[in-house]
């Protein structure tokens, strides 16, 4: 999946979401925020992968918001109280599935220790 300069790839049960503005040192605009969110979605809705890894392209992570797109109404963020946030996934709610696969594998630890070994 690429849209708005974020790409997605999976390997297996890894999903990785890149930042591809390298120009601009992957700052993010309101399109990148809504495809972030979407990207973390779609992570969070396929049962099949694990760990998502978000990353930069061109050697930066993020320099944070673009400030170009402030006064630009196509690029600027689009925040409501109850909504996702401003930058994307930080207001996001995924955890549903993914506190539960992490409380089934602790568990797991937690039982087998008991038993005297711990396996990972």
């Amino acid at each position: 999946m690429e849209t708005n300069n974020v790409r997605t790839d999976r390997d297996g049960p890894l999903f990785i979401v890149t930042i591809d503005r390298p120009e601009v040192r992957n700052a993010i605009d309101g399109p990148m925020a809504i495809a972030l969110t979407q990207a973390f979605r779609a992570f969070d809705a396929d049962s099949g992968l694990a760990v998502a890894v978000l990353t930069g392209a061109g050697g930066t992570f993020c320099a944070g918001f673009d400030l170009t797109a402030l006064f630009d109404e196509k690029r600027n963020l689009q925040v409501t109280e109850n909504g996702d946030a401003p930058l994307g996934v930080s207001r996001c709610s995924l955890a549903s599935r993914l506190l539960q696969r992490w409380k089934d594998m602790l568990w797991q630890v937690v039982s087998k220790s008991r038993c005297g070994a711990t396996y990972a």
